[in-house]
C-alpha cells in the first residue's frame, strides 16, 4: 500500500511541478499566447485546482461514509487520476488553443481534486504513524517535482517538442490510475515501535 501510495503521489507531483514551472513557456511558445491573455491561461489551472482540492476532501469524506474506505480514497483517487490522464491528452492534441487550455486546466484539477484521499490514505493506513508514512508519500512526490521540469526541458531542447512533456504526464497520471488500486486502506500497515 505504501508503495503504491508513493507511486501515485510521484505521478500527481510530477504533473503539478510542469504547470508551476512551464506552463506559461508553453503556452507562449506552443499555443502562441501573448501578453495579459498569457497571464490568465497560465493562472486558470491553479485557480480550478484550488476549488478542486476542497472539493476533492469533501468528496473522498463522502464517498468514505457513504462506501467505505476502498472507495472513499482508492475510487476518488483512481477516478480522479484517469478523468485527469484522458482530459490531458486530449487537451495536449486539441488544436484549438482555448480548448486546449480549458481541458489542460480540467486536467491539472482532476489530478489534485485526489488531494483529500491521498493524505487521508495516509492516516488509514499507518494510524498512530501517518507522520512517517505522510513523509514518505511527500517525499517521493517531491522525487517527481524535482524530474518534471528537468525532463521536459529535455524534451523541448533534444526532441523539440513542446507536446511531449504533456503526453507522458498524462501517461502517469494513468499509471496513478492504477497504483490507487494496489492501495488498501483497510489494511494498517504494523510498524514496530
Amino acid at each position: 500500500s505504501l508503495l503504491a501510495l508513493c507511486l501515485a503521489y510521484f505521478t500527481q507531483t510530477y504533473g503539478f511541478y510542469f504547470f508551476i514551472t512551464w506552463m506559461p513557456t508553453y503556452l507562449e511558445n506552443a499555443r502562441g499566447f501573448t501578453s495579459t491573455m498569457l497571464g490568465v491561461m497560465a493562472g486558470l489551472p491553479l485557480v480550478m485546482s484550488a476549488a478542486a482540492d476542497l472539493f476533492g476532501g469533501l468528496t473522498t469524506d463522502w464517498a468514505t461514509k457513504r462506501f467505505g474506505l476502498r472507495v472513499g480514497r482508492c475510487g476518488v483517487g483512481s477516478i480522479c487520476y484517469l478523468v485527469a490522464s484522458v482530459l490531458l491528452i486530449v487537451g495536449t492534441a486539441t488544436q484549438h488553443n482555448i480548448t486546449a487550455v480549458v481541458l489542460i486546466s480540467l486536467a491539472l484539477a482532476s489530478s489534485n481534486f485526489l488531494l483529500g484521499a491521498s493524505w487521508s490514505a495516509c492516516s488509514d493506513i499507518a494510524g498512530d504513524h501517518a507522520g512517517t508514512v505522510s513523509a514518505f508519500m511527500n517525499t517521493a512526490g517531491q522525487v517527481g517535482g524535482f524530474l518534471s521540469p528537468i525532463v521536459a526541458a529535455l524534451f523541448v531542447e533534444k526532441i523539440g517538442s513542446w507536446s511531449l512533456p504533456l503526453y507522458v504526464c498524462g501517461m502517469l497520471y494513468f499509471l496513478g490510475a492504477v497504483s490507487w488500486w494496489l492501495v488498501n486502506p483497510q489494511q494498517p500497515i504494523v510498524m514496530e515501535d
